[in-house]
């Protein structure tokens, strides 16, 4: 019934762009149920039946199956930030992150004050964590959070080494003045994928998500998703716009 409603939103306000921060894996999934509520007294994850993990999965794949039977929509999707399973197309069990969905666009990300690519991007694995590279094969694009982020065994939220131009920055509720995302994550990530996407279609570029994977893959061989920095070059636009 919910996602009948949600179909009717879509459809009385010609909704065209949805961005899902969002990877529900079975890895990601055991993960934040420990980490909030095993934390609160409920039994561990381990100890759930694997037939009810598996059911709960399914009504999320099924929303996603709907998603895609819309017609002139874009479904912008978050990646995984720190699953250590590698997700391809076809394989059992990785639909909610890997499945080749025509309406979805799947996003991860990167950090770097040293981008080294033009404006249309390229491919370069050691910018990437390992668990953002274990998602090459469904990622539709990399973006760039544009610092070079402080070590892994800092604080929790340690001042970055080097802030690039044009770095991504935010301002609390709205308001003062602009603080600089010091981590990095796909749900930062996604929603400038899409402004991007916004901006190539404004500009007469790719003008779907089929359009947009294939504009975002690398021109080689083996092509790859782009890692590219639409911040430093200005070429996204706000959503007010459209």
């Amino acid at each position: 019934h919910a996602m009948i409603q949600v179909l009717k939103i879509i459809d009385i306000h010609k909704i065209n762009y949805i961005n899902i921060s969002q990877a529900p894996s079975p890895e990601a999934l055991e993960r934040y149920y420990n980490s909030v509520c095993a934390t609160f007294g409920s039994k561990p994850f381990r100890a759930i039946d694997k037939g009810a993990i598996d059911r709960f999965l399914e009504i999320e794949a099924s929303i996603f199956r709907k998603l895609n039977e819309v017609p002139n929509i874009s479904v912008f999707q978050s990646l995984p930030n720190t699953d250590h399973s590698i997700y391809r197309p076809g394989n059992k069990g990785d639909e909610l992150v890997a499945a080749e969905y025509e309406n979805f666009v799947r996003v991860g990300y990167f950090s770097s004050a040293d981008y080294e690519f033009d404006e249309r991007g390229g491919f370069d694995s050691t910018l990437l964590a390992k668990e953002q590279l274990n998602q090459v094969f469904c990622a539709s694009a990399y973006i760039n959070g544009g610092v070079s982020e402080g070590g892994p065994d800092s604080v929790t939220e340690p001042e970055p080494i080097k802030v690039g131009k044009n770095a991504l920055h935010y301002r609390s509720l709205g308001f003062g003045t602009p603080i600089v995302v010091k981590i990095m994550s796909t749900s930062w990530a996604t929603p400038l994928a899409l402004a991007h996407a916004i901006y190539l279609k404004n500009m007469g570029g790719p003008q779907s998500p089929t359009e947009f994977r294939n504009y975002m893959k690398t021109k080689s061989k083996q092509p790859r998703p782009k890692l590219i920095d639409p911040l430093r070059f200005s070429q996204f636009e706000l959503y007010a716009g459209e």
